[in-house]
């Protein structure tokens, strides 16, 4: 298999993981989690709507969840750079090599 159908069942495969990421995230809690350092303890905030809220160290369940969705955020944007990247490529790229059309003459 060429590097050109190798790029594109990844694209297909992190396609597919975004769109698995996108419904996991809908699914969480409205907001963004933020840290503020305090000595040697952290503060947690949610971020809505341009106002942070205070989290309670007491809501560890929800403070869990925000910091999934942070994390799956950050992944999800990894994911359509790697994306756009192999699109670039592709795009660039023909899908016959120069030496597999010689050989098809030959």
């Amino acid at each position: 298999m060429d590097l050109y159908r190798l790029l594109q069942e990844e694209k297909n495969r992190l396609e597919l993981r975004e769109d698995r990421y996108n419904k996991v995230i809908e699914k969480m809690p409205e907001g963004i989690l933020t840290t503020n350092k305090n000595g040697s303890y952290s503060k947690f905030y949610v971020l809505k709507e341009g106002k942070r809220q205070y989290i309670s160290q007491d809501n560890a369940q929800l403070i869990e969840a925000l910091a999934k969705k942070k994390y799956l955020m950050a992944e999800l944007k990894d994911i359509q750079t790697e994306v756009k990247a192999i699109e670039l490529y592709l795009k660039h790229h023909k899908e016959t090599t120069c030496v597999e059309k010689l050989l098809e003459k030959g």
